[in-house]
């Protein structure tokens, strides 16, 4: 279940991150009842561009998304509740990382976002908490194990939407695996280069849990 409710009032420091492009796409947003999760998000989409086309025709909001190249954009102010996280939506920020994959890792048909990418996402994810509160804590990363089935979402962090158990879906596990090694030490290369082998072992494995070298 979701996390214990943790009223906004004044942890909101900034509903605009600083350093960050502000677009107002027409997003619908309503009322946070709490400053739990960062979600990661993938689109299945090409470009950010397409990604906020889908969303706005399925009546759906993000506060955040993050292109191929790395460039970030803000969509939605982060004392408003965003709609694409089931029912984490008015726990949570909502990141879209822009990924044309189907599927999420661990699949045969995910291909990850490039370095750039991963490391703008852990930049504005940095940032999110600074002006938030919630913390850089990954539940699906530890002991040296990353798990890429679903988790109970009783700690407040960063959490990945395919890893929520209130969605049938598989996104963000990739992104948020290597965000888990960047806080764990290592340098982006290092970083990228670990979370691709550990998604390609997974694949191989078929497995939902995978040791990872450097996860603390």
């Amino acid at each position: 279940g979701v996390a214990r409710p943790k009223g906004i009032e004044g942890r909101v420091k900034e509903s605009e991150l600083p350093g960050v492009k502000y677009v107002d796409v027409g997003f619908k947003t309503g009322k946070l009842k709490g400053l739990n999760f960062i979600v990661i998000h993938e689109s299945v989409t090409s470009t950010a561009a397409a990604a906020i086309r889908v969303l706005l025709k399925r009546g759906l909001s993000v506060h955040i998304t993050v292109d191929t190249g790395g460039q970030v954009e803000q969509h939605a102010p982060l004392d408003r509740a965003t709609w694409s996280a089931g029912n984490l939506n008015r726990y949570s920020i909502s990141v879209e990382v822009i990924n044309r994959s189907s599927r999420g890792a661990p699949s045969k048909r995910y291909r990850p976002g490039g370095l750039a990418q991963m490391e703008a996402t852990y930049d504005v994810c940095k940032k999110i908490s600074a002006a938030t509160g919630i913390p850089m804590n990954f539940e699906a990363a530890g002991d040296g194990v990353y798990n890429y089935g679903k988790i109970s979402s009783s700690e407040s962090g960063i959490i990945a939407h395919g890893s929520d158990k209130g969605s049938t879906h598989s996104d963000g596990r990739f992104p948020v695996l290597y965000m888990a090694l960047r806080k764990s030490g290592w340098g982006p290369e290092e970083a990228y280069e670990t979370a691709k082998e550990t998604t390609q072992n997974a694949t191989r494995r078929n497995k939902s849990a995978v040791p990872t070298t450097g996860l603390k």
